[in-house]
Parts: C-alpha cells; structure tokens; sequence
C-alpha cells in the first residue's frame, strides 16, 4: 500500500502573500497621491483665497473714496498698507514686480456721454499676483470719478 503525504490546507502559500501584498501596495500608493494631491489644492485655494481679499480690499477702498480724480486714485492705491504698482500699458498688467504687492491699471470711461446723465469714471483692473508671480488674480471695477489729470 503506497503511502499517501498529507497536504496541510491551514495557511497561505508565498505566491498568494506575496500577491495579496503587491494589491495592499497599489492601494497604499494610490491613496498617498490623492492624499497629496488633495493638500496640494487645498493650500493652493487659500493662498488663492488670501490674495482675492487683497484684491478685494483695494477695491473698496477707492469705493469708499470715490468720486476719486486719476492722481487721486493713483495716490490712494500707492500708500494703503500694501504698495501698488500703476501699469500704463495694459500688456504689462501681468509681470511680477517683487517690490509691490499687486499691479494696477486705470482706463478713464465715460458712461452715456449722449445722454444728460453722463457719468464719468476710471475703470480700475487690480492684479495680485501669488506663488512667485506664478498665478494671480484679477479683479475689475467702475470707479466714478472725474478726468482732471493733476
């Protein structure tokens, strides 16, 4: 009578650890890099958040201003507790200057100049920019004012 080896069924063979780890292993890396990337944009959104109130800020000041002459609202944005930069050219709106906080661009409109209700102003683009100069934001704003040029 040949003898028969008794086969033990109480564990798990190497390949299948081995296997069953290589799987743990992709789900581990999977969820570390939406993880990461999950903090990456939440930090991204509140930097994005902080320099939208900067933006914001500037913009009610010169509302709470108005009604404002050019030098006037050159003069107001230069000396609030953050330093603006005027642009002239509007092609240069976008360049990061490391001296100042954001860039600023004043465009003189006037609104129904047919019309008996004409009503005169700047419109106000304020850049802020962030990450280095990476991204940034804009805001744009009618501003009433008067067109003397001090």
């Amino acid at each position: 009578m040949p003898i028969e080896k008794q086969r033990s069924e109480y564990g798990f063979t190497l390949i299948e650890v081995l296997v069953s780890l290589s799987i743990l292993g992709v789900m581990v890396v999977c969820y570390l890099s939406l993880y990461t990337t999950s903090f990456i944009n939440a930090y991204s959104m509140g930097r994005h958040t902080d320099v939208m109130a900067t933006a914001s800020a500037q913009m009610e000041v010169l509302t709470a201003n108005e009604p404002l002459t050019f030098n006037g609202i050159r003069d107001v944005l230069g000396t609030v507790d953050l330093k603006g930069n005027h642009v002239v050219d509007k092609a240069h709106m976008y360049v990061y200057h490391s001296n100042t906080d954001f860039n600023f661009h004043l465009d003189p409109v006037s609104m129904n100049p047919h019309l008996e209700t004409k009503i005169d102003g700047y419109v106000v683009t304020i850049v802020v920019p962030y990450n280095g100069g990476e991204r940034n934001v804009t805001l744009t704003s009618f501003i009433k004012g008067d067109f003397i040029n001090e």
